[in-house]
């Protein structure tokens, strides 16, 4: 496995971290400026995971190039130590590249980035999530009092059917109103039920209060006959209430 030996100008560049190159292919040096004194914590954190592969290099004196010749004599002496090994300058110096240009004719593998991310084999760190947006409070709806259920004093209502029983017979079919309210009136007469249809057409209307209409009383005897309880011969009534 061949060497990298990144070498970064950090006059020119200030990577955020070098989490990417713990790898142990990789060896780091970080080209320091005499005017500069500080490095982010992450940055150095980086730099402490690497050990011996990464190091310092502070330049001691201020002038025109005095950090670029600093690298040339550092990639000379890693082309002599490890011939084979790739060397990447991070820089936004393009005064570099013809240094790279006569490595490359020497068969020295060498190249200029302008951010550690462009080499290849690294990634940018994932970009920092945004702030949560604040959300406004949802307003509160009170809630409403629970009802209690009211107690009717009102009489409970009849069912809308009623079963009409014939004395030591079977049940009658039930039926709804206002037939079923006709057969249990009938039922209570016995033997003296309306024999003719003007008799039972008074005694109908007498159920209910003579409210119904003659055409309303008409047809309940019709239904009365229509569905087996009755049967009208001339003008006298058969009744089969059983």
């Amino acid at each position: 496995m061949n060497a990298i030996h990144v070498l970064i100008d950090f006059e020119s560049v200030q990577p955020e971290a070098l989490a990417q190159m713990v790898p142990e292919k990789f060896h780091v040096s970080v080209f320091v400026g005499a005017n500069q004194a500080k490095l982010s914590y992450e940055f150095a954190a980086a730099m402490q995971e690497l050990g011996s592969r990464g190091q310092y290099v502070k330049i001691s004196g201020v002038g025109m190039n005095a950090l670029d010749f600093h690298i040339a004599y550092y990639i000379g002496r890693i082309t002599i130590a490890d011939p084979a090994a790739a060397i990447y300058i991070v820089s936004r110096d393009t005064g570099f590249d013809p240094l790279i240009q006569h490595l490359l004719s020497k068969r020295i593998k060498a190249k200029r980035f302008e951010s550690v991310y462009e080499i290849p084999g690294l990634s940018p760190p994932p970009p920092a999530l945004p702030p949560p947006t604040p959300t406004a409070a949802k307003p509160v709806t009170p809630k409403k009092p629970a009802q209690t259920a009211s107690i009717s004093t009102a009489p409970p209502r009849k069912p809308a059917a009623v079963a009409a029983k014939a004395k030591g017979a079977a049940s009658v079919m039930v039926l709804t109103d206002p037939v079923a309210m006709v057969l249990t009136q009938l039922q209570k007469t016995k033997a003296n039920k309306p024999r003719t249809v003007t008799a039972l057409s008074n005694a109908i209307s007498s159920v209910f209060h003579k409210k119904l209409s003659d055409i309303e009383v008409e047809n309940l005897i019709k239904k009365l006959e229509n569905q087996g309880w009755l049967k009208i011969d001339g003008k006298n009534i058969v009744y089969s209430l059983r």
